[in-house]
């Protein structure tokens, strides 16, 4: 005898919708596809999804931070470059650098002199000849011209 609930819905498995879960690889595709179009609401969707479930590479998150930048998520913006960051002080200091100009900027444009200063602190701590000084040197004069401090 078949229950009614068998009758009415099926077997376990049988007539049921499954979900699609899509691989991580798959996900990483589809949003570094629409950053490179400036799709940034698909790119920022599918890099959070494949970052929920594997890790995403420097890079992606990289893409990943700018895509909420663009969308206006200002904190997440900040929140990923900030991990970006600390994965890249690790291995490459110019791109730390760079990258700590970056979040100097971020904090500034936020109203926030003072975590603005912390990263270009930063940034002249990681920073060589590399690609940074010449924002970081602009920044800095921002920063003082806001705060009228003389002495730099």
């Amino acid at each position: 005898m078949i229950s009614p609930l068998t009758e009415r819905f099926g077997r376990y498995g049988g007539d049921l919708l499954t979900a699609r879960t899509e691989p991580h690889t798959d996900l990483v595709i589809q949003a570094r596809d629409a950053y490179r179009v400036g799709d940034w609401e698909t790119a920022y969707a599918a890099f959070c999804r494949a970052g929920a479930i594997g890790p995403l590479t420097v890079d992606d998150q990289d893409a990943m931070a700018t895509a909420a930048w663009r969308l206006g998520h200002d904190r997440e913006a900040v929140r990923i470059a900030e991990l970006v960051h600390a994965r890249l002080a690790r291995t490459d200091p110019n791109a730390a650098a760079v990258k700590s100009v970056d979040l100097a900027q971020a904090w500034l444009l936020r109203g926030d002199v003072n975590m603005g200063r912390n990263w270009l602190s930063r940034a002249r701590l990681l920073t060589g000849a590399g690609p940074a000084v010449g924002r970081l040197t602009y920044l800095e004069t921002v920063v003082a011209v806001l705060t009228e401090d003389t002495g730099a």
